[in-house]
């Protein structure tokens, strides 16, 4: 027997005979589908929007706001690529990125460098 995706198992018969792969309408219809998000680079008009998000997100740290894009550029000289997700109009995750040269890794986009972690 097959197992496929959105489907479950259950009995062929009401007296529990062979069980059969069938589709669940449940799981099928469960979930809407959503529009695909729009990637954006952060604009200085973006800011309180972005850090809105940031604020309400149990994941984020002071790390993600997006005054810290001044201190990455500002402290440590890296240029910087802070990128959001956008879902009709609303922020729905952030990546705030740091081109970092290093002759032991090269020339990369990094999420966050000498912080906790990446987007949320």
């Amino acid at each position: 027997m097959k197992a496929e995706s959105f489907e479950t198992l259950r009995p062929r018969d009401p007296a529990g005979g062979v069980g059969t792969l069938v589709p669940d309408p449940a799981e099928a219809t469960a979930a809407p589908l959503l529009a695909a998000p729009v990637i954006r680079e952060m604009s200085d008009a973006d800011r309180a929007r972005w850090d809105e998000f940031v604020t309400a997100s149990p994941a984020a740290t002071f790390f993600h706001r997006a005054a810290w894009r001044n201190v990455i550029d500002e402290a440590f000289g890296h240029r910087t690529v802070f990128l959001y997700a956008e879902r009709e109009g609303r922020i729905v995750g952030v990546l705030p990125l740091a081109r970092q040269k290093s002759v032991l890794f090269g020339d990369a986009l990094i999420s966050l460098p000498f912080c906790v972690y990446g987007g949320v």
